[in-house]
């Protein structure tokens, strides 16, 4: 009697106790909630880096434009200043 008690003693621990399951943490967060907060981060993130790089591109290409035109009236100027002369 005495070993079928413990028996059914075993039994009823074994079914009572959970498994343990060891968590890791990291910055005393769960894997599960740091990997949620990097996908909500992801998108804003996306974002800026898009922006920066789209302005800096815009830049550029506003420099470009600038140059061009300066140029552009520079030579108009210069051929203004020759049919001038040319003309009196």
């Amino acid at each position: 009697m005495n070993t079928e008690s413990s028996y059914r003693v075993e039994q009823v621990k074994q079914v009572t106790t959970k498994p343990t399951t060891k968590k890791q943490k990291y910055f005393k967060l769960t894997f599960h909630e740091l990997l949620t907060i990097l996908c909500a981060a992801t998108v804003p993130i996306a974002i800026g880096i898009y922006t920066t790089i789209t302005t800096d591109r815009q830049t550029k290409a506003a420099e470009e434009r600038r140059q061009f035109d300066l140029k552009q009236a520079t030579e108009l100027q210069q051929q203004q200043i020759y049919n001038d002369f040319i003309d009196n």
